[in-house]
């Protein structure tokens, strides 16, 4: 699991500071905590990082349920957990997972529920809080105001590692990367940009464009004149059109600037006897 951004932030001497402190506590309490805060260029073979906070799935998550289709292997019996509600996992897995002694064996048929939460992060202030002797800092003091992507993803073994085999060490290209989920996480003040801006701007242009659809009057009237007893009076089958301003109709009726507005008068002669 990553946070990543999109920008390499720029860093004041502040903001150096600051990252340099939250990122060595990090690091100090999550095994396997891979980040990179450079500054990267992209390249088609897909050989480079952007910026990234990264932990593994294992051991990150704050509660995982597996369920299977055999209740002797599966963590919570035959049902998943109810949404919505505190998901319980055994103690002695939590406290397993947390040293990297569970091994999750990830397949398409078992049932993965999980759910992940920071005591060091506060989403709807979009700032940083919690870590020991940092006083609480805004999210966009070190990343700007671009939204962040939370992702799930694994790497391929063809991925290289500059010393060993810990994830510490291995580069998460872009090419080695095997994306399952991608959540963008804005803020409707911080943030600028992203799916989430375009979204919104793509339904208030639709809005737009639907209260500014011209209008249409129409007066379909009967016009056939049934009186077979004279044909003295075949004109007044002809409707006679007249032209209209805009200060002739009523109060509340919307128009674009520029409309013609055409008003037909179609009176009803009939002169059938009820």
């Amino acid at each position: 699991m990553a946070m990543e951004l999109n920008n390499c932030p720029k860093f004041g001497m502040i903001q150096k500071t600051l990252v340099a402190g939250a990122l060595a506590f990090v690091k100090k309490m999550n095994r396997g905590f891979h980040y990179s805060v450079n500054p990267y260029t992209k390249t088609e073979d897909g050989r480079y990082e952007v910026p990234h906070l990264a932990f593994p799935v294992d051991s990150c998550i704050d509660r995982l349920v597996i369920t299977s289709s055999s209740s002797s292997s599966s963590s919570h019996g035959n049902t998943p957990p109810i949404l919505g509600r505190p998901i319980e996992e055994d103690a002695a897995q939590i406290k397993a997972r947390k040293k990297g002694q569970f091994t999750i064996n990830w397949n398409l048929e078992d049932v993965y529920t999980m759910s992940v939460y920071s005591a060091y992060v506060d989403w709807t202030q979009w700032k940083i809080l919690g870590l020991p002797g940092i006083r609480p800092f805004g999210i966009t003091s070190v990343t700007g105001a671009q939204p962040v992507s939370m992702l799930f993803y694994s790497l391929d073994s063809s991925s290289t590692s500059t010393s060993g085999d810990d994830n510490n060490n291995t580069e998460h290209w872009v090419c080695h990367k095997r994306i399952f989920s991608k959540i963008e996480l804005a803020h409707e003040d911080k943030t600028v940009g992203g799916v989430a801006q375009e979204m919104m701007m793509m339904m208030l242009r639709q809005q737009q464009q639907q209260q500014q659809q011209p209008l249409v009057l129409e007066d379909c009237c009967n016009n056939n004149n049934t009186n077979d007893d004279t044909n003295n009076n075949t004109n007044n089958n002809n409707n006679t059109a007249t032209a209209t301003t805009v200060e002739d109709l009523n109060s509340g009726v919307y128009l674009q600037s520029g409309e013609e507005i055409v008003l037909e008068d179609a009176n009803n002669n009939n002169n059938n006897n009820n």
